[in-house]
Formats: structure tokens, C-alpha cells, sequence
């Protein structure tokens, strides 16, 4: 007894009696084989040419031995260390030898602002400023760093034509320049200096307005106020008599143009500023300009030497003490009156 679903097989296909079998269709194998080793393209693109599945084809290369055509390897780019970029040296600078593309940053970065920490942080971004401070002391003290610094500072002096005499030079000229030739202050006349009688001083374009006013408002019989008269000119000198300044005159603010600035005005000029109560005139440090001619000419070092040596004065001939006591009195009047008086025998003596 059968229980279950009995399985049906599949019928053979049937043939009509009188009918011919479709013929198989041949692969062209010669030229897969020459697609296949004489170019890159895939197992898969070969296989939709010669209508034959990429699985065949690959299983007939691997039976047969086929060898594909070598590519043409490409120049693999060096790897860059990691948390240092490189770029190529500003233009002008030298390429030391010996220092690798850190330490070669490192002396680019530290011929910009000489600060050693700072120059480190950009030459390695991300390190630390303790940890760059640290590394930035280590490389200034080699010898090859401080050759290459050298070297760059020379290149950069040529290229940019900046030396230590053209920057003493400069700063001479803010140190000795006369700021009145920036701002001058001016003094002239008073409104009553001039006048009949030292009385108000009008211009003829003021008297003209003021009459005009008097003239609108003026009453029969009244007669116009004539004060000083006309005729008053600011640049005038004061009048050593005037009852009205004493002749003292009056001052007034003057700003020069800066197109007829002598070289030295023109180098302590730092601009201007327009404020509410009028034009301000920016100029450079001219104290800090002089302490650094001080220091460049080593002024200060000569007068903190005979200050820390107090045996100086005894080391000296007497003909040597004689001639500085001279310079020294002949240069304070006041000084050498007064060690006249405390030498001289007292009166009741």
C-alpha cells in the first residue's frame, strides 16, 4: 500500500518525427585565449564577447595555463611621518645638509619671529608647548641647527637686502627725530592784539556778517558797533601791550603734511587716529629707540662697569684723576662752586 505523494518525473522532451536537433553552438576558444593573455580585461567582459559564462572561461585558463600580461606598477608615494607635514622651503631660504624634513621646518619657521617653542608647535603641529619649549632648546643647541640658522639668516639678509647697519640706521632716526616736524604748536595774536584800542578784532567777512545780523534788527538812531575794526590775521605776532593776553597770544595745534617729511619724521610717523576730540598723531617709541642705540653701542655695559667697580678711581695716576675731576667740574658750575666753599679756610679761622 503507497501512502504519500507519489513523485512525478520530468517527461523527456518529445521529438516529432520529421524534426532535427538544434546544433550546439561552438565557442571560439583561439580567440578567448588571445583575449585573455594579450589584454587587462576581465574574465567576465571576455565570456559577453565570445558568448560563454566567465566561469568557463576562467576554468579553461587555469586547466590550460594561461598567463595574463603584466600591469605596469605604479611608483608607490614614500609614507609621511606622522604629525609633520612637509612643503617645499620658502623661496630665498637654503636647504641645510644633513637635517631631515623636521629639523629643516624647524630652522624655516624659526628664522620668521626667533621664537624657538612657537616655531617647533608649527613646524610639528599638535605638540605640546611644554614638550615643543623642550624640543626647540634641544635642536638650537646643536651645531648643525645653529649653522643652518646662520645660513638662512645670511640668504634672507641678501634677498631681502636688510642689514644690522640699515636697521641701526633706522632706529638712529626715530631716536634723534624732532617730533615738532610731525605736530607743531603755534603762537599768535589775540582778537584784541591788533585792535583800535585793543578792542575786538574782526575779519572783513565776520564785520560783513555782523552787520547784516544789526542791520535786520537795528532800530532807528542806533549806529553799528564798529569795535576794533577789521583787519585781524591769527599769524600775527602778540601784541607785547595788549590789555587782553598780556601778550602772551594764543596757541594753536598744527599737523604738518607728511609729503614733506624729512626721512628722520618720516620713520618716527606711525599715523593718525581720529578721535571725538580731534586728530591724534601716532609716533614710534623714541625712549625705546634710544635704549637700543644704547645697548648696540654698549653704553650701558661702560657705565654699570665703573658703577660695580668701586677701586676704579684708585687704580688711576694722578694725572689721570686731575683730568676726570676737571671734565667733571667744568661740566656742573654748581658742582665746583660748592668744592670751592668746602675747601676755602672758614672766615673766623
Amino acid at each position: 500500500m503507497e501512502t504519500g505523494n507519489r513523485k512525478k518525473s520530468k517527461a523527456a522532451p518529445s521529438t516529432k518525427a520529421g524534426s532535427k536537433a538544434a546544433p550546439a553552438s561552438t565557442v571560439n576558444w583561439a580567440g578567448v585565449k588571445k583575449a585573455y593573455c594579450g589584454s587587462h580585461k576581465s574574465t567576465r567582459s571576455i565570456g559577453k564577447e565570445f558568448s560563454v559564462s566567465h566561469t568557463m572561461v576562467a576554468k579553461r585558463a587555469a586547466a590550460q595555463g594561461w598567463v595574463r600580461p603584466a600591469k605596469e606598477e605604479k611608483a608607490k608615494p614614500e609614507p609621511k611621518a606622522r604629525g609633520i607635514k612637509t612643503r617645499p622651503p620658502a623661496p630665498g631660504l637654503v636647504v641645510a645638509e644633513g637635517l631631515d624634513a623636521r629639523e629643516q621646518r624647524f630652522v624655516d619657521e624659526y628664522l620668521v619671529d626667533q621664537n624657538g617653542s612657537q616655531a617647533y608647535m608649527r613646524a610639528v603641529p599638535g605638540t605640546a608647548e611644554k614638550t615643543a619649549r623642550t624640543m626647540a632648546s634641544r635642536l638650537l643647541a646643536r651645531v648643525d641647527v645653529q649653522a643652518a640658522l646662520q645660513t638662512g639668516r645670511a640668504a634672507l639678509q641678501e634677498r631681502t637686502q636688510v642689514t644690522a647697519a640699515r636697521v641701526v640706521q633706522e632706529i638712529a632716526l626715530i631716536a634723534f627725530a624732532d617730533p615738532r616736524e610731525l605736530v607743531e604748536t603755534k603762537v599768535g595774536c589775540c582778537r584784541h592784539c591788533w585792535g583800535t584800542n585793543f578792542k575786538r578784532q574782526r575779519t572783513q567777512v565776520q564785520r560783513d556778517a555782523d552787520f547784516e545780523r544789526w542791520r535786520l534788527k537795528a532800530k532807528d538812531g542806533e549806529e553799528f558797533d564798529e569795535e576794533g575794526g577789521t583787519g585781524y590775521n591769527p599769524h600775527r605776532a602778540p601784541h607785547p601791550e595788549c590789555i587782553e593776553c598780556c601778550g602772551d597770544g594764543v596757541s594753536r595745534e598744527v599737523v604738518k603734511d607728511t609729503r614733506y617729511l624729512s626721512p628722520a619724521a618720516a620713520a618716527l610717523y606711525a599715523g593718525v587716529r581720529r578721535t571725538k576730540d580731534g586728530i591724534q598723531v601716532l609716533t614710534q617709541d623714541k625712549g625705546a629707540a634710544l635704549e637700543r642705540l644704547a645697548r648696540h653701542l654698549g653704553i650701558f655695559e661702560k657705565d654699570n662697569g665703573q658703577r660695580n667697580d668701586p677701586l676704579a678711581l684708585r687704580t688711576l695716576t694722578d694725572a689721570e684723576r686731575a683730568v676726570r675731576l676737571n671734565k667733571l667740574l667744568s661740566g656742573d658750575p654748581t658742582l665746583a662752586c660748592a668744592l670751592a666753599v668746602f675747601l676755602s679756610p672758614g672766615e673766623g679761622a
